[in-house]
């Protein structure tokens, strides 16, 4: 998270690209079966971080990167087992979607 915050208040590029990083790197090890509620979480981030750099560049890729991102995060926290959790990822997504133009 530490990168994504940066992000918010300096090099919001750079800092975006380290978040991914580090988030993909962290899936490596929290994989949706071994750890799916660190899986989900660290996909919601990634999200977060895609649809951030998508202000800055490469709009198109990095909305589907932050598409996709959320998408897995909803596989985890599902409306029936974590509702509130679920509502906030649903419109994260909803907010993307409509800032990306409904790809």
């Amino acid at each position: 998270d530490g990168y994504w915050d940066l992000s918010q208040y300096l090099d919001k590029k750079e800092n975006c690209q380290r978040a991914i990083k580090a988030y993909e790197e962290a899936l490596k090890v929290y994989t949706k079966d071994e750890f799916p509620t660190d899986y989900a979480m660290t996909q919601n981030n990634l999200g977060f971080a895609y649809s951030t750099l998508a202000v800055v560049e490469a709009m198109a890729e990095n909305c589907q990167g932050a598409i996709k991102a959320y998408e897995e995060a909803l596989k985890v926290y599902t409306k029936k087992d974590f509702p509130e959790t679920y509502q906030s990822v649903e419109d994260n997504l909803k907010i993307l979607l409509n800032f990306c133009g409904g790809e």
